[in-house]
């Protein structure tokens, strides 16, 4: 379990450098705005995949603008994601087929009662594929917590499928842990979102900060953890 002196590291974390505001505060503020323009995503997500590896180091030192490495990571990490979300483009595209079509041929068909029962019939599919997207979401934030240490330790692509060898056991072994890094970076982000209310404020401050706190405790409960990946598997 996270001891007092791995919550203490994770929050000092952001501040603990000299060059703090530049390193994590600019840095983050940059590759966030980056982001917005689809080809700086992978540098965004390849720079919280670093302060990952800091976290799992137990590392002080701050990411130094490693273009480079953020592609890699960042691209790799994109990938693993994408693989995930195929399950929710399908029961997309099957609710589509299922509910949205015959909703369609109804209302197109101009019978009162044949457009009445697909109205209900796409009633029910809609409130099923919310829920089964709201669960599937959860499913896929958990697996991240156990994706992003494999993608911040450059280990091989098939790492982050390995579910029966590797992410399974991970998140049996550190329920606890997992849980309350989640909540740090939570708590993390209800700070931020004050900064928001002045834009720049938490543009620049508050929401780099958050971020750097929330990758930095996945990178220590992977670091404390008695279940790693094994490279042989």
């Amino acid at each position: 379990t996270l001891s007092s002196s791995d919550f203490n590291a994770i929050i000092k974390y952001p501040f603990s450098g000299k060059n703090w505001f530049v390193q994590i505060c600019l840095q983050g503020a940059v590759l966030m705005f980056l982001s917005g323009f689809l080809i700086g995503l992978p540098f965004f997500v390849g720079f919280m995949m670093s302060l990952t590896r800091r976290g799992i180091d137990g590392s002080a030192d701050y990411p130094n603008w490693e273009w480079g490495m953020y592609w890699r990571r960042g691209w790799k990490a994109l990938a693993i994601n994408l693989v995930y979300y195929i399950p929710l483009l399908a029961l997309f595209f099957t609710y589509f087929a299922i509910v949205a079509v015959p909703l369609l041929i109804g209302e197109v068909s101009g019978i009162d009662e044949l457009a009445a029962v697909s109205a209900l019939f796409g009633m029910f599919g809609m409130i099923i594929l919310y829920a089964c997207m709201f669960v599937y979401a959860i499913f896929f934030a958990i697996v991240q917590m156990a994706t992003a240490p494999v993608v911040a330790l450059d280990l091989p692509l098939s790492a982050g499928f390995q579910f029966k060898h590797y992410i399974w056991p991970y998140l049996k072994a550190n329920v606890v842990n997992l849980v309350l890094a989640w909540l740090i970076g939570y708590l993390a982000g209800l700070v931020s979102m004050v900064g928001m209310i002045f834009l720049f404020v938490g543009m620049f401050l508050t929401m780099p900060l958050a971020l750097a706190i929330t990758a930095y405790a996945n990178g220590v409960v992977y670091r404390i953890s008695s279940v790693k990946y094994n490279v042989q598997h």
